[in-house]
C-alpha cells in the first residue's frame, strides 16, 4: 500500500477501540472542565473572583466560618449547589466509563455533556440579548465535537459483546475506529470555526484560512485513509490555536488592567480543551507510521 493509505478489515466486538472508548471518555472530562474554566472566567472578568479571594486573604478563620455559616443558614448554597452538581455528577460519570471501559455510562455522560453545552450556550446568549448569527447558532448547538462524541460513542459495543477481543488482540499498526473519529473531528471542528466566523463581526482571514484547511483535510482524510493528513490537520489546528489566542489577547475587548488576566485565561483555555486531545489522538492512531515520520525528520 503506498502513501500510507491503509485499507483495514473490520473486526467484530470493540473494532479494537478500547483507545476510541478512552479518548472519547477523556474528550468529555477536559470538556466538562472548559465548562468550569469558562464559568470562572466569567465571574472573575465582573470581578466576583478577585473580591472573593481579597475576602478570603483578608478575613480571619472565625469570620470565614461565619460567613459559610450565613450562607447556608439564607439557603444561598442550595441553588449553588444545584448548579454545581450537574458537572460533578458528570465528571464522575466521565471518570468511570473512562476507569471501568463502561460503555453505558460514557453515553450517558455524552449526551449530558451535550445538554450543559446546549444550556450554557443558550444562558449566554440571553447574557448578549440574543444577538448571534443563525450560522453561530447552528454552529455551537448543532455542529461541534461533542456531537461527534456522542454518536461515537454509539459505534462502540459494550464489553459483553467484545469478551474474545482484548488489548493484546488489536491491531497496533493501525485503528480504524480511530482514525475515522480523528478524521470527522478535524472536519466538524473546522466547519464548525468557519461558521462562527462568518457569524464574526470581525474579520478573521489567517483564522478561516486555517479552519477551512482542517475542514479539507478531515474530509481527505475520511476518503485517502492516510495517517499523514490526520497529523497535517493535528498541526494546522495547534497553530491555529496559537494565532486565535495571540488575536484574541490583542483584541482590546477587555480593560488594560484585565490583560493578565486574559492571557492566563487563554492560556489555560488552550491547554484545556478537548480539541487538543483529537490532536494528539492523531498521532496514535499509527503509532509505527509516527516513528517513522519523526526519525525522517530528525535525519533531515
Amino acid at each position: 500500500m503506498n502513501g500510507g493509505e491503509h485499507k483495514v478489515a473490520e473486526k467484530p466486538g470493540l473494532n479494537g477501540n478500547w483507545a476510541l472508548l478512552r479518548i472519547c471518555a477523556i474528550i468529555l472530562i477536559v470538556n466538562v472542565l472548559s465548562m468550569v474554566s469558562n464559568m470562572l472566567f466569567m465571574v472573575g472578568r465582573d470581578g466576583g473572583l478577585s473580591t472573593l479571594w481579597e475576602t478570603i486573604t483578608t478575613s480571619s478563620f472565625e469570620d470565614i466560618i461565619a460567613m459559610i455559616g450565613l450562607f447556608v443558614v439564607s439557603g444561598v448554597i442550595v441553588p449553588v449547589g444545584l448548579a454545581v452538581l450537574p458537572f460533578v455528577s458528570t465528571l464522575a460519570l466521565c471518570i468511570f466509563a473512562l476507569v471501568k471501559k463502561n460503555v453505558i455510562a460514557l453515553k450517558i455522560a455524552a449526551l449530558l455533556v451535550i445538554a450543559l453545552g446546549f444550556v450554557g450556550h443558550l444562558m449566554s446568549l440571553r447574557s448578549v440579548g440574543g444577538t448571534q448569527s443563525i450560522f453561530g447558532l447552528i454552529a455551537c448547538l448543532f455542529i461541534n465535537l461533542n456531537i461527534v462524541v456522542a454518536v461515537a460513542t454509539f459505534f462502540i459495543r459494550p464489553k459483553r459483546h467484545a469478551e474474545e477481543i482484548n488489548d493484546a488482540q488489536v491491531d497496533e499498526h493501525f485503528n480504524l475506529g480511530l482514525y475515522r473519529f480523528c478524521a470527522l473531528s478535524f472536519l466538524v471542528v473546522g466547519l464548525n470555526s468557519i461558521l462562527l466566523m462568518i457569524s464574526s463581526p470581525v474579520s478573521l482571514y489567517v483564522l478561516a484560512l486555517l479552519s477551512f484547511a482542517t475542514m479539507l483535510g478531515g474530509i481527505l482524510a475520511l476518503v485517502k485513509k492516510n495517517s499523514l493528513i490526520l497529523m497535517v490537520c493535528s498541526l494546522l489546528m495547534f497553530v491555529q490555536f496559537f494565532v486565535g489566542g495571540f488575536q484574541h489577547i490583542n483584541a482590546g475587548y477587555f480593560p488594560e488592567d484585565a490583560r493578565i488576566f486574559v492571557i492566563v485565561h487563554t492560556i489555560v483555555n488552550s491547554i484545556i480543551n478537548p480539541i487538543i486531545a483529537v490532536c494528539v489522538a492523531a498521532f496514535f492512531v499509527e503509532p509505527e507510521q509516527t516513528k517513522r515520520y519523526l526519525q525522517k525528520i530528525k535525519r533531515s
